[in-house]
């Protein structure tokens, strides 16, 4: 993937990730949420994810719950949504931030590059 320069790149984390794997089930594992809740947050976490609407303006309420019971509420908006390409949403609960993800296929067999920016 390209490193585009931006107004935040003094601020960003990218963390980039080839998986041997078809884009369209990864798609999926991450805007199911049945699928997301299993892997989402810091090992030893859980979640509920009580709305996930994926598309433009569509909201993400979850709360991911600490080992040591505490309660993290979380609420994003997705702001751009490009089936199978890209998600971007804005985290408006505290830390506040922006993420992109996108998917991209490497041209290789079942194997893409996922960027995942803040």
């Amino acid at each position: 993937m390209e490193n585009n320069q931006s107004s935040t790149a003094d601020r960003e984390l990218r963390l980039t990730r080839t998986l041997d794997a078809p884009v369209e089930l990864v798609w999926e594992v991450w805007t199911q949420p049945e699928h997301i809740a299993q892997w989402w947050g810091p090992n030893g976490f859980t979640n509920t994810i009580s709305k996930m609407e994926i598309k433009p303006g569509g909201e993400w309420d979850l709360v991911m719950h600490g080992p040591d019971g505490t309660d993290y509420k979380n609420k994003s908006v997705f702001k751009e949504v490009i089936p199978l390409k890209k998600i971007v949403y804005e985290h408006v609960s505290s830390p506040k931030f922006v993420a992109t993800i996108e998917f991209d296929r490497t041209g290789r067999a079942n194997l893409f590059e996922l960027a995942h920016a803040f």
